[in-house]
């Protein structure tokens, strides 16, 4: 049987496909016991009521599966000997957690025939484990007991059934010999088959206990009705087991009974219940405690089980989200969200860190997500597992790095300064291409250029020695202005400022150099510190010819007093000759005194320091006269009143009033500075 039919079939019941799935798997595992073939299906809950049946177990009492929805087995069946078994058998399955297997019991249909059946219960547990139904499959075997058929022991479903059996089974005489045991009773006794069969049954039960399980095993040859007890079963390792025994009478065919014996490790059973409570305690703790969103959906799209941090975004409680669609939690992406569960399904394949948005009531986030597929017994897909990883943070530092990145490019691509990025080897690695243009090469020529290429050789090893301290550690960067050489090996001053840069993750550094064309500036300090020391000379040979001009009239008036001496004693001479001689020498003195011999050395020397001056000053003052353009020359020099009185062997209020005259010469206003217009000219 398919599960398409199996669904066809229960269609009437409204049962959700998600849970006709765990009902078809746990059947299809227990065809194996029942010879490949089955009759009745049905499925009980802890009430015992009806919640799942086939056609077959409906018409067993005259109904339809629908009608026999909700009732009990007290409901339908008027045998109560038959119920208060079927109940107890159910209990047995809820209560340990372990199926069990009933090799004949009998059912009396609404009919009043009875009909015998070879039965298998199994537990139906909840997502946390406990038990909480049983499904039950059931082969009629009327025909075949009635027969004195297939019901021996060496048929071949028998055989199978102790081969694959986990459980302890065994099969013993009316004497409660020993004929055959499966591996499970091997385990539990600490024995083997060899060592086992033709021995007693009794022989391997607690002293204390043989007297009670030898009245039921003869009570089950009399009346052939099922067994139930518990007992300490023996091993070889002398340390008895806790067991629960489940027993019924077979018929052989040529008629004698036998005993199908069922045995459940108490123990086994306890440890099983621990592990299911362990295991729905590591299920609530993995929901509480596991960072990021898991859900669990089915193939339609429903949440299944989420855990706690999916109630905390939500602000909803587990039980209103568990059980509903997708779309109760994103009612704007459910649509999409399915469409990678299917394709999940479609492929078999999980789907691995997809970026995604989540939006609830508190927000958004960003989530990377992982759809895996889970797979039932029989290998089909039937869950899906959905994990997703809060990377909100990652996403915003992500999105800052990729801003700061294409920042960085625009400035690096943009900048109005040369930028480099080279490493420990002083290999470029790349610039920007206002370096390039500063230095004169084409786009990518600069790459693999090192310091050497672009540094002039006077200032390299400086430039290296400053870029091994920054590489140390010694200094945290570089600052320096020095000559950098063009392609066509001309100069061009640069500022260097430069760093190292590490990248995360990464040994080796970056040189980032930043580089700023200064020639301009550093042409305009040449012409600067040149215009000062031209300054600084001329001042100098000002102060010289002004020092020389006052040596000059120094002499005059050292020769002044030596003439008007002389003259004074003339007179008082006698000797013609002698007074001849004396005024002679009067006459060159004062003709030396003021003649122009004087003025044209201290314009030879004027016109040296200041070409062309006297020339341009006369073209466009033509009426000036000697002693004013002498006046001009002493400005020109930058010498003070003072100065020029000393010089002019004037006083200063005279030559004040000489500049007032000289300014109305020349045109200026009584507000104009004299000294100003001179020194522009």
């Amino acid at each position: 049987m398919t599960f398409e039919d199996f669904e066809q079939e229960m269609k009437s019941l409204g049962i959700a496909s998600e849970k006709l799935r765990v009902y078809y798997n746990l059947i299809q595992g227990l065809y194996p016991l029942l010879g490949g073939k089955h009759d009745l299906i049905f499925v009980k809950d802890a009430d015992e009521r009806f919640t799942l049946c086939n056609h077959a177990t409906a018409a067993l009492f005259n109904r339809t599966p629908l009608e026999l929805i909700g009732k009990t087995d007290d409901d339908i069946n008027p045998i109560r000997g038959e119920v208060r078994y079927f109940r107890r058998d159910d209990l047995a399955v809820l209560e340990s957690g372990i199926r069990k297997i009933i090799p004949t019991e009998v059912i009396t249909g609404s009919d009043g025939k009875t009909q015998m059946l070879r039965t298998i219960k199994v537990p139906v547990q909840d997502r946390n484990g406990t038990p909480v139904e049983v499904l039950g499959v059931s082969r009629i075997i009327t025909s075949e007991v009635v027969g004195k058929k297939q019901v021996s022991l060496q048929a071949k479903h028998w055989e199978k059934l102790f081969v694959i059996s986990k459980t302890a089974m065994a099969v013993v005489d009316a004497n409660f010999n020993l004929l055959r045991v499966s591996p499970g009773f091997e385990n539990l006794t600490a024995s083997h088959s060899g060592a086992l069969v033709g021995t007693n049954l009794l022989e391997w039960i607690h002293s204390a206990q043989k007297s009670e399980v030898k009245e039921e095993l003869q009570l089950l040859f009399q009346s052939e009705r099922n067994v139930e007890l518990s007992f300490n079963l023996n091993s070889t390792t002398g340390k008895p087991t806790e067991v629960t025994m489940n027993a019924a009478s077979v018929e052989e065919d040529e008629g004698s009974l036998l005993a199908l014996v069922e045995l459940h490790s108490s123990t086994l059973a306890k440890k099983v219940q621990e592990l299911n409570r362990l295991r729905v305690m590591e299920q609530e703790i993995f929901l509480k405690y596991v960072p990021g969103h898991f859900y669990v959906k089915d193939l339609n799209n429903t949440i299944l089980l989420v855990n706690s941090h999916v109630c905390d975004f939500f602000d909803l409680p587990r039980e209103q989200i568990e059980g509903k669609d997708c779309s109760f939690l994103f009612p704007n992406d459910a649509d999409r969200y399915y469409q990678g569960d299917l394709e999940v399904i479609r492929t078999g394949k999980p789907i691995l860190n997809v970026l995604e948005k989540t939006v609830g009531p508190k927000g958004e986030i960003w989530t990377t997500t992982n759809k895996i597929p889970l797979h039932g017994p029989d290998g089909n897909i039937y869950r899906i597992m959905i994990f997703s990883h809060d990377v909100t943070e990652f996403v915003r530092i992500q999105k800052a790095y990729q801003e700061s990145e294409k920042l960085f490019k625009f400035v690096f691509e943009n900048s109005p300064i040369g930028i480099a990025v080279s490493n420990q080897k002083e290999l470029t690695l790349t610039c920007n291409p206002y370096l390039e243009q500063m230095l004169g090469y084409r786009p990518g020529e600069m790459i693999d250029l090192q310091t050497e290429d672009i540094i002039h050789p006077d200032d390299l090893p400086e430039v290296r020695q400053q870029i091994k301290l920054v590489e140390s550690g010694t200094l945290n960067s570089l600052n320096l202005e020095k000559r950098f050489l063009r392609r066509d090996r001309s100069i061009v001053w640069g500022r260097l400022h430069a760093a190292l840069a590490v990248k995360q993750g990464e040994s080796d550094a970056s040189l980032i150099s930043l580089i700023e064309d200064i020639t301009d500036s550093r042409e305009a300090q040449d012409l600067e510190a040149m215009h000062i020391r031209q300054t600084q000379e001329l001042d100098r040979r000002n102060r010289e010819l002004a020092n020389y001009t006052l040596f000059l009239n120094q002499k005059n008036t050292v020769l002044g007093g030596i003439a008007d001496g002389i003259r004074s004693v003339v007179p008082k001479i006698s000797d013609p000759g002698v007074k001849q001689d004396l005024e002679k020498l009067v006459f060159d003195v004062e003709h030396n005194l003021h003649g122009e011999e004087g003025w044209r050395s201290f314009k030879m020397y004027f016109e040296q320091i200041h070409p062309h001056f006297f020339r341009d000053l006369l073209e466009d003052f033509p009426k000036l006269s000697q002693k004013d353009l002498r006046h001009c020359a002493f400005i020109r020099m930058n010498l003070s009143v003072k100065e020029i009185a000393r010089l002019s062997l004037m006083t200063p209020k005279s030559v004040e009033v000489a500049r007032y005259r000289l300014k109305k010469k020349i045109g200026l206003s009584a507000e104009a500075s004299l000294s100003s217009y001179i020194l522009e000219l």
